[in-house]
């Protein structure tokens, strides 16, 4: 099985993730969720959000 295109980075406690969740699943997108490299207060992560 190929890995999915879409990789969305995401936090547990973030509601607009939870919603993109939804979004996905009723879609029936294949993705798969990471935590950001860090934590959500990394520089790398701050400099693209």
């Amino acid at each position: 099985m190929s890995e999915p295109a879409l990789i969305l980075y995401a936090t547990p406690e973030s509601l607009y993730c939870a919603k993109l969740r939804i979004a996905l699943r009723c879609k029936g997108v294949a993705w798969r969720e990471l935590a950001p490299e860090g934590g959500c207060g990394a520089a790398a992560f701050r400099a693209v959000v």
